[in-house]
């Protein structure tokens, strides 16, 4: 079993499903949560999920607000879509999920991001537009493996110095 739901979770895992199954979800490499997930239903999963094997989240459309420090927890996390949620901020933890290559965070509410995102060493993709980012962080330029970055929607003042240090497009 490699990807699975939140939805399919809170019928079958949080109603108390057989240790077989939750055996498997060691093996889960992608979380997707449904929408309209009853919040009332929902538990917590972290203890059961080997966070190891997490590459990717794709929570698109979860009226979600921030993105938690938990997420500096999966190590391996490659693929982070967040896009059209409601993400106010991220945590700095997110820059010690050095496997990620793209991030999506479109039509979120983002007004800066962590300094902590220029440790993203692999990071190729970044979709941040639609967002009411006024100021990139600093650490942006050391972004080197950046092939694309959409940035068109936001209320961006000025561009830190060290965006002359990106490669994109090269």
């Amino acid at each position: 079993m490699k990807t699975i739901s939140i939805f399919l979770l809170s019928v079958c895992f949080l109603a108390g499903c057989q240790s077989e199954f939750k055996q498997q979800l060691k093996a889960v490499e992608e979380i997707l949560i449904a929408n309209n997930l009853d919040p009332a239903r929902a538990r917590p999963i972290s203890g059961t999920i080997d966070k190891k094997n997490v590459f990717s989240i794709g929570l698109e459309n979860d009226s979600l607000r921030i993105i938690p420090d938990a997420i500096g927890r999966l190590p391996n996390i490659r693929y982070l879509n967040l896009n059209f949620n409601k993400i106010e901020h991220i945590s700095e933890e997110i820059g010690n999920c050095t496997a990620l290559v793209m991030i999506e965070l479109v039509g979120n509410r983002l007004k800066r991001l962590p300094e902590s995102l220029g440790n993203l060493r692999n990071l190729e993709t970044l979709e941040l537009r639609a967002n009411q980012l006024e100021y990139l962080p600093q650490s942006i330029g050391k972004l080197q493996k950046l092939k694309k970055l959409t940035l068109q929607r936001n209320r961006l003042k000025e561009l830190p110095e060290s965006f002359g240090d990106l490669r994109i497009g090269t």
